[in-house]
């Protein structure tokens, strides 16, 4: 079976499995009735729930490359002091939150699906591999921790980004550096000659476009390893859902 196969099943079954219970009287009126479900309820639902926080991360990259691809409303963005670079870097500092964050995701999927009752803040690869069975760190622990490990130097720059609000891409420093030079001389009316010896202009701009070129490339590489990586753990969690539901139907 393969992987779409198999998540068109898990669907079909979780939609079958809410169907039979969404119209009990216990289950009418307001209020949240998660308590009244079955463990395997609880257990779709918080596994269905994470998967589509992945998807959603996905989409995200996804978009992140449309937007990268073309810069609309361009004289809007310069009467508000927004470069092009501006907004290469601002898409750039999202799309290392998102990878950073599907690593999280990735472990609260591990700690719901195998109810470890792992608060979210410490659910980290050590405290999982003292809890999970020995037998599925491989399909799910190991896993992770090739994710982080591809994805290590976006994380290093995510927490730089988010603890000390720091953007490092020297590439985009240099050219940034130069086009705050060209926009505040023109601002001010100040000659340009000295600039344009060391960068002209339209080689500035040429070599911007091709720097945005260059990121959206990077961010497809990590897009393909991102679903690789999140589509296989998926696949996994899948599996031992089923089993666990087997196990739910065969209790007396």
């Amino acid at each position: 079976m393969t992987y779409l196969e198999l998540l068109k099943k898990f669907g079909q079954h979780s939609a079958d499995l809410m169907s039979a219970v969404k119209d009990l009287p216990e289950m009418q009126g307001e209020g949240n009735k998660r308590h009244l479900l079955t463990s395997i309820h609880q257990l779709n639902l918080d596994i269905n729930s994470k998967f589509v926080e992945l998807n959603s991360i996905k989409d995200d990259l996804r978009k992140i490359i449309v937007f990268l691809r073309r810069i609309p409303y361009k004289n809007f963005y310069t009467e508000n002091d927004i470069s092009e670079l501006d907004y290469i870097k601002y898409h750039l500092e999202v799309f290392l939150h998102k990878v950073s964050t599907g690593s999280d995701l990735l472990k609260l999927l591990v700690n719901v699906l195998f109810d470890l009752q792992i608060e979210n803040r410490k659910c980290n690869i050590p405290n999982l591999r003292n809890k999970i069975p020995t037998k599925y760190d491989k399909p799910f622990l190991q896993l992770i921790e090739a994710y982080d490990n591809t994805f290590k130097g976006i994380k290093y720059f995510r927490n730089k980004n988010s603890h000390e609000a720091k953007f490092y891409d020297e590439e985009h420093y240099n050219f940034d550096l130069y086009d705050n030079l060209y926009r505040q001389s023109k601002k001010f009316e100040l000659e340009t000659d000295s600039l344009r010896f060391f960068m002209p202009e339209c080689v500035l701009e040429f070599r911007t476009k091709e720097f945005r070129k260059d990121k959206i490339k990077w961010i497809q590489d990590a897009l393909e390893s991102y679903e690789a990586y999140t589509n296989k753990i998926i696949e996994n969690a899948i599996l031992v859902y089923f089993h666990k539901y087997k196990e739910w139907l065969e209790q007396p």
